[in-house]
């Protein structure tokens, strides 16, 4: 996938199992701050989601709980 110019980001990969999900879900919010990190943090809800190419996404909480709840599936 290419994101604003750049290769080398290939898609969803599974957690880190030494990562909880309190870890995720802090990594997740420094992300949505940083440039450019809204489409990576995008590019997730919508491949977990099934959303089409080109949709958007909503914007925040319901975004990083939906990744959340797809890389950790037992909560």
């Amino acid at each position: 996938m290419r994101i604003n110019g750049r290769e080398g980001h290939f898609g969803p990969a599974p957690a880190k199992p030494k990562k909880t999900r309190a870890e995720r879900l802090a990594e997740l919010k420094r992300l949505m701050c940083l440039p450019g990190g809204k489409v990576v943090v995008d590019y997730y809800f919508l491949k977990y989601t099934g959303g089409l190419p080109g949709t958007t996404a909503p914007i925040g909480a319901p975004v990083i709980q939906a990744i959340l709840d797809h890389e950790y599936p037992d909560g």
